[in-house]
């Protein structure tokens, strides 16, 4: 998923090499999975930015880049009598 990004010093990844990344994820519907590898790569550029491996951090240039997944909300069980029946509803 990651392709030849996974393998360079992150100080020679480009922002448009890492978007390009998140895109190839997005476009097989995987959105939630491009948001988190966008903050997982902050991190990772940013401990680099931190210990001197690299003078940028281009995921955080990338907020904002991505589709937002949408929230889907679920019916739940609030009243404490309902959820012990759940087991003997089968």
């Amino acid at each position: 998923m990651l392709g030849g990004v996974a393998r360079r010093p992150i100080a020679a990844i480009a922002p448009h090499e890492l978007l390009d990344v998140l895109k190839r994820a997005e476009r097989r519907g995987h959105h939630e999975t491009a948001v988190r590898l966008r903050a997982f790569a902050g991190r990772v550029f940013g401990y680099g930015f931190a210990t001197l491996r690299t003078e940028k951090n281009p995921a955080d240039i990338l907020r904002g880049a991505l589709t937002v997944p949408r929230v889907k909300h679920h019916a739940a069980i609030v009243q404490p009598k309902e959820v012990g029946e759940l087991p003997r509803r089968r």
